[in-house]
């Protein structure tokens, strides 16, 4: 959905309502999901010693500067926490529903649950030319589609290694989109 709001507009609104629009733009779930450009604000938990995925693991984010109060301060806004879900049968399908074929075909090599090297994804010759390409098109593509399909907007469908070479899913998850990608076996 786009929103057009001239200033004459903006001046129309209450002072409640003008501040709650600008902490909204700006706080950190109503950024692009191109404004940062590091894989691991999107892929998900990539900062610990952990290789299990699991519900309920959280990675914090730092606070970022919310929109400037009518006294001329500033609200310092939290950034959401992600978290990494597991996709039941039904999710799954609703997941790939409206996602690119190029990116059905590569969560297909993500079905066995295991881990996936960043580098047999990106490369000349292969799915994705550069990190950013694979962030855009793949992870943030699929993770917005998935915080649709869940209603939630801190999930993550994908984990990375301590050292950030490969991403994978958790083996529910992987499962469920195994059977919907290529069929009960």
């Amino acid at each position: 959905m786009m929103m057009l709001i001239t200033p004459e507009d903006f001046a129309k609104l209450s002072l409640t309502c003008r501040q709650e629009l600008l902490e909204f733009f700006t706080s950190y779930e109503a950024l692009s999901p191109y404004d940062d450009m590091s894989l691991t604000e999107e892929v998900g938990y990539f900062d610990g010693a952990h290789d299990e995925c699991a519900d309920g693991l959280l990675e914090s984010r730092g606070a970022i500067q919310g929109a400037p109060r009518a006294d001329g301060s500033r609200k310092t806004a939290r950034k959401s926490e992600k978290k990494i879900v597991t996709i039941d049968l039904d999710q799954a399908f609703q997941l790939i529903k409206n996602i690119s074929p190029r990116s059905k075909r590569v969560l297909g090599r993500f079905v066995s649950g295991k881990w996936v090297s960043i580098s047999d994804l990106v490369g000349p010759d292969l799915e994705y030319r550069d990190l950013v390409e694979l962030k855009r098109s793949l992870v943030g593509g699929v993770n917005r589609r998935l915080r649709t399909v869940i209603q939630d907007r801190a999930a993550v469908l994908f984990l990375a290694n301590q050292d950030k070479s490969q991403i994978r899913i958790s083996p529910p998850s992987a499962e469920s989109l195994r059977q919907v990608l290529l069929g009960p076996e």
